[in-house]
């Protein structure tokens, strides 16, 4: 029997960068495509409608509500998420689906760390500090956590849905893809990374604001380890 495929497409407020990633992106591998948008105010709503595919809104808990919502709800057995800014590749998207299908509980597309990946400091100086933490939080993770995990935090990645479901994931926004790679490692789930070159974004800034999301992983980290101990 075929694993089935759900592709989950995460926007707010990037009309143009999301009509440019809909039209470059293969969806014929997956049987169903949702977008969850994040109460646009611009023309989001109609490119979507535009490329036939449904949309859903008024979601609580930004990025993180929104991808807990996708792991809940969905009835395929992997869900790939993917955003719409154009920093992330659709075209790795078919090894995504190799990994899943070949054992993988959790994929994530590693912007550093191996050959053939690429940060966007890497094009962009001003996101160096970014890929710094990156490293640190990553080998927080490690040494606390296990696996050998370089982007802990990519938001570029496929999982298993009822694996997904077992994690009891509790946080909102920026947080939610780090405390999911914890919580895969703990449990002691398949994780896996593929390589991948971020993109400079079509348009726009991004919405993840650096310095509470940087203090947010800090406090996650420790929460994580100190309720592992008193398990």
């Amino acid at each position: 029997m075929s694993n089935t495929f759900a592709l989950v497409v995460l926007n707010r407020n990037d009309a143009d960068s999301l009509n440019l990633v809909l039209k470059e992106t293969d969806f014929t591998k997956f049987d169903y495509v949702l977008g969850i948008d994040g109460d646009s105010t611009d023309d989001s709503i109609a490119v979507f409608k535009k490329h036939d595919i449904k949309c859903l809104r008024g979601i609580p808990g930004g990025r993180g509500g929104a991808i807990k919502y996708a792991i809940n709800n969905l009835t395929y057995d992997f869900a790939i998420f993917m955003s719409s800014d154009g920093e992330e590749d659709p075209a790795d998207l078919p090894t995504m689906i190799e990994e899943l299908n070949s054992g993988a509980d959790l994929v994530i597309a590693s912007r550093i760390g191996s050959a053939g990946s690429g940060f966007k400091s890497d094009h962009n100086f001003l996101y160096i500090h970014r890929k710094i933490f990156l490293y640190f939080i990553s080998k927080m993770i490690h040494l606390l956590f296990g696996g050998n995990v370089k982007d802990c935090w990519n938001g570029y990645r496929g999982l298993a849905t009822k694996k997904a479901r077992a994690l009891n994931l509790d946080v909102s926004n920026f947080l939610l893809e780090a405390q999911m790679t914890i919580r895969f490692l703990k449990k002691g789930f398949v994780v896996r990374e593929i390589p991948t070159i971020e993109r400079p974004r079509y348009f726009g800034a991004s919405q993840n604001p650096a310095f509470s999301s940087g203090w947010g992983h800090l406090v996650l980290l420790f929460k994580e380890f100190f309720e592992e101990r008193h398990q």
